[in-house]
Formats: structure tokens, C-alpha cells, sequence
């Protein structure tokens, strides 16, 4: 009777034992995939930035080809150029192109009221 109790109470403790390990390996694989989710998302966002500083340097690169032919870039490529990478590496309300605009607007006015 002693032996036969026994043997349930291990394989009681077995039973818990298993379980413990399978709730263990389940909270791990949670984390885990949690893990891989969060580098993914950043992954993406780093990929975002990539894309948008590759559009800002070819935009940045015609408008100094464009400047090459034509003075009223000058000011623009002089003063903007920094201003507009700092502000346009981070998704924003406002396109690109809005926000060149803009610069120029308080850049070089007699210009803009050229092309609007």
C-alpha cells in the first residue's frame, strides 16, 4: 500500500514537474517572439529612414544639379541644405516637397512668388 502511494505521489510530482517545464518553455517562447517582433518594428523603421534619406539625397542632389543651371538655387543650397536633412529624416505631417517650400518661402521670396 506504502509502494503504491508512493508511486502516486511521483507521479504526481512528475505530473507538476512536466507541467512547470511546459509553462517554462511556453513563457520563454513568448518572450522570445516578443523579442523578434520588437527587432522587426525596428528593423522596419530603419529601413523607413533609409528609404527617406536616399529620397532626400536624390532631391538634394537635383536641386544642386538644378543649381548648376540656374542661380536662384544658390541661397537656397547655402543656407537650407543642413536645416533640411536635420528636419526631414523623421516621418512628418508634411511632404518633402512642402517642406522645401517652405524654407524657400522664408528663403528666397521673390522666388517662390515666381512658381506659385
Amino acid at each position: 500500500m506504502r509502494n503504491l502511494r508512493s508511486n502516486s505521489n511521483r507521479k504526481v510530482k512528475d505530473q507538476q514537474d512536466i507541467e512547470s517545464l511546459f509553462d517554462l518553455h511556453e513563457k520563454t517562447h513568448d518572450q522570445t517572439m516578443a523579442m523578434f517582433q520588437k527587432q522587426e518594428r525596428t528593423i522596419n523603421q530603419m529601413q523607413t529612414q533609409v528609404k527617406q534619406i536616399k529620397s532626400i539625397t536624390e532631391k538634394l542632389e537635383s536641386i544642386i544639379e538644378g543649381k548648376k543651371k540656374s542661380e536662384w538655387w544658390e541661397q537656397f543650397v547655402e543656407y537650407g541644405v543642413k536645416e533640411i536633412i536635420n528636419d526631414c529624416l523623421y516621418p512628418k505631417e508634411e511632404t518633402l516637397s512642402l517642406h522645401i517650400k517652405k524654407h524657400l518661402a522664408v528663403m528666397a521670396p521673390e522666388k517662390m512668388q515666381k512658381y506659385e
